[in-house]
């Protein structure tokens, strides 16, 4: 390993990204419980909407943040050329703010003038969008503690807020997202604040750079299509459940979904800084990370499905309008073994090795197989069990693609399977 390599985390970044990632679950539980708890399935509803849809937001950045991390993952902020990304600054946000701008107006003017739930996703693009284009520099560039500062206090925020609104019990749904929206607004001049090196002054003209934005976008591109469709195969059951059944049946389902997502956010707290410390590690090293990273996984996941097993009497005890969660809960949680290991071990390995397209490839089939599934399992039962079924196949599915992928990857790299060797 290199100096550079080695004083490239500190303890200190690893206690404020433990810090950090503590709080988001604790905000992730708390929110999760009250929620469903002290409102009603129509407010649920309205949130766990917007928080399925907001997260394809990622697409209208059209590869261009993951295209910065791909090309820059290896340098600190000093070395960054400032310039350039003044000019990736300026020409960003200006296209996010337009893109912003006409979906706002259309989601409005579409059901009849009516603020809805989706309304409030083309708002929250631009921050969103923003927001992780200055978290994956901050990141990239090794600034741990900066990131898991304003995340800490993001959650923090968001939790006081969320507790508030349940204590006045006004606003409904509406509340919650106007709340939501003005925190990220917050948050974000937080950000630019901190990446105010490559925010200004204002130098650098935009035709100079026109060749080097585009190959940023083209490096994304295969990347956030990826990280897009494996949103979609994350989601895919969500969806169906929110296009085809009753709010009560969607929130129901939601609320399994979420439980498991919250498990699996606890595992996946080191996945800040794994992909930036995988990227300044040579070739042939990855293959035992590679390895490593996947039994951690299977640890992690087993010590968190044990805990799930508990979940039940919670729900019971705590919140018995959601007792239909439960058969949901059991089947989802055999998604956690796959959603980690595809997350932590494959999806990271395969952006250090600059898989793009590789990985763009695993997610289109699994993705599309995900679609599939579930259309079948509902035409054919319309029931919310065989569509849970499908997503732990699909899942497995993804992980065991993925995995091949590497595995020839690294032995056509180094004639050998490292990943088979201590």
């Amino acid at each position: 390993m290199t100096a550079k390599e080695g004083n490239f985390l500190k303890r200190s970044d690893v206690v404020w990204v433990g810090a950090s990632n503590i709080m988001a679950l604790v905000t992730a539980v708390i929110i999760g419980l009250a929620l469903p708890r002290f409102t009603s399935y129509e407010t649920y509803a309205g949130y766990r909407e917007y928080t399925l849809f907001i997260g394809f937001s990622g697409l209208l950045h059209f590869g261009f943040v993951n295209g910065v991390a791909l090309r820059y993952g290896h340098l600190n902020l000093n070395e960054l050329p400032h310039e350039t990304f003044r000019v990736y600054s300026r020409v960003f946000a200006l296209a996010e703010l337009i893109l912003a701008a006409i979906l706002t107006s259309v989601f409005y003017a579409a059901p009849g003038g009516c603020i809805t739930p989706l309304f409030f996703v083309a708002v929250n693009m631009f921050l969103e969008n923003l927001r992780s284009y200055f978290s994956t520099i901050t990141i990239i560039t090794g600034r741990f503690r900066t990131d898991a500062l304003l995340q800490f206090l993001y959650r923090g925020i968001q939790l006081l807020g969320f507790v508030i609104l349940l204590w006045k019990r006004t606003g409904g749904w509406q509340g919650f997202l106007l709340f939501i929206t003005a925190l990220n607004a917050a948050v974000l001049t937080a950000y630019a604040v901190s990446c105010s090196v490559i925010v200004i002054p204002l130098s650098g003209k935009i035709n100079d750079h026109r060749a080097d934005i585009i190959e940023t976008i083209r490096r994304g591109i295969p990347v956030l299509l990826g990280e897009q469709l494996s949103l979609l195969i994350l989601e895919a059951d969500s969806i169906f459940a929110r296009l085809f059944f009753d709010a009560k049946q969607f929130s129901v389902y939601s609320f399994a979904v979420y439980i498991i997502v919250t498990a699996y956010t606890i595992i996946s707290a080191a996945n800040t800084v794994i992909f930036p410390y995988l990227k300044r590690l040579e070739e042939k090293d990855l293959a035992l990370r590679y390895k490593e990273l996947k039994q951690i996984s299977l640890i992690l996941s087993l010590i968190m499905w044990i805990f799930l097993l508990l979940c039940p009497v919670v729900i019971r005890r705590l919140m018995p309008g959601y007792e239909d969660s439960i058969p949901f809960l059991f089947i989802l949680s055999g998604t956690l073994f796959f959603r980690t290991l595809q997350g932590m071990a494959c999806s990271n390995t395969m952006k250090a090795l600059d898989m793009e397209k590789e990985y763009f490839r695993c997610c289109i089939i699994s993705g599309a197989a995900a679609v599939i599934s579930d259309t079948a399992a509902y035409m054919i039962r319309r029931d919310l069990r065989p569509i849970a079924v499908c997503s732990v196949l699909v899942f497995a599915f993804w992980y065991f693609l993925c995995d091949h992928m590497i595995r020839r990857r690294l032995v056509l790299k180094t004639g050998k399977s490292g990943i088979d060797k201590k």
